[in-house]
């Protein structure tokens, strides 16, 4: 413990006697933690977190892969065959992630949306507030369109109205 607190002092003094080296040391240790934290924070909410989902660890995604372009969407017909070939997964939904013009009185309006499968919502153990899921084969080119609105767009949009 003496000599800890002796290499301590002589720390010190060593400081005093050159305070540019020493305000360097401090610069370049603040720099060195503040990118540690900042990566940290990152890793851990991107990899170390679990997704807010029930048995999210079961959750893997699968994606298309074409030369060209790396990350692909995947198309109808495409999931409509790997949906009919899985054996290795108990659920095989998909979604694309994109924005669309709603149409409203004064003109059009973008908003961001997603599109999924019929499945999507139960695979991730979601279920709607209000209202209902959707069915199974609403998800079909045929099909009526069908909407789950999120709870931030159902109380902005329609004031959180039940009846909507």
């Amino acid at each position: 413990m003496e000599t800890l607190i002796k290499d301590i002092r002589y720390a010190f003094r060593q400081l005093r006697q050159s305070p540019a080296f020493a305000g360097t040391a401090i610069v370049v240790l603040s720099l060195g933690i503040c990118a540690s934290v900042a990566i940290f924070s990152f890793v851990d909410a991107a990899l170390i977190k679990p997704l807010p989902y029930p048995d999210s660890s079961r959750l893997v995604e699968v994606a298309e892969i074409a030369a060209m372009f790396p990350r692909s969407n995947l198309s109808y017909l495409d999931y409509l065959d790997w949906k009919k070939l899985n054996h290795s997964f108990s659920s095989l939904e998909v979604y694309n992630d994109s924005g669309y013009l709603l149409r409203t009185a004064s003109g059009a309006e973008p908003v961001p949306a997603m599109r999924v499968s019929a499945g999507f919502f139960r695979t991730l153990g979601i279920k709607p507030l209000l209202g209902r899921d959707f069915f199974e084969k609403e998800d079909l080119p045929a099909a009526p369109n069908t909407a789950i609105l999120t709870y931030s767009t159902w109380q902005k949009r329609y004031g959180g109205n039940k009846n909507v």
